[in-house]
């Protein structure tokens, strides 16, 4: 058990015994557990093209109410974010809702259709953070060359585009028939 002092908002320390500045707010959270804002990695923001359902507003707002401070919405949107238009509008309505952190991930192919590969590298410098895996793209994808359905990932760790062995420096795919 310790104590957390939080100072505008921001974590500034965390220990035992800890003293509270005067005229500082103590909230007793015994039996409580103090944790970071949780990060949901597969949501469905229904925004563009499926308002109806959900925007990325009131989405954002019930992950901020569940203690989600960040989430990551998938490419099935209307338009499909195959698009770096699409991924700057998702970004600019998180921007403007300002309740969660919000990553939008690229579809790997155009259409979530399987058939032609998306401009991944447009796509991550417009903000995306990842690719999806979604069965409908991997299972038209498996007719694609090993190499070029290997490759097409982004990295782990940084976001960076992967593609040491069938592209140039910039994740580009140059001359090749699935780079159409």
């Amino acid at each position: 058990v310790q104590d957390v002092l939080i100072d505008g908002g921001v974590v500034r320390q965390v220990g035992t015994g800890l003293r509270a500045p005067e005229g500082a707010e103590i909230v007793e959270a015994e039996g409580k557990i103090v944790c970071p804002g949780f990060i949901d990695i597969h949501v469905h923001l229904r925004e563009p093209g499926q308002e109806y359902k959900e925007t990325i507003a009131t989405g954002t707002r019930a992950a901020a109410a569940g203690g989600f401070a960040a989430v990551a919405c998938m490419a099935n949107t209307s338009p499909v974010n195959d698009d770096r238009s699409v991924t700057e509008f998702i970004l600019a309505q998180a921007r403007r809702a300002n309740l969660a952190n919000v990553y939008p991930i690229a579809a790997i192919s155009r259409g979530l259709a399987g058939e032609a590969l998306t401009d991944v590298g447009e796509l991550k410098l417009a903000g995306a953070v990842a690719r999806p895996t979604t069965t409908a793209e991997v299972v038209v994808l498996t007719q694609a060359p090993t190499a070029l359905r290997n490759r097409w990932s982004f990295n782990e760790a940084a976001g960076d585009l992967v593609n040491d062995s069938v592209g140039g420096e910039h994740g580009v795919v140059r001359g090749a028939p699935y780079s159409r």
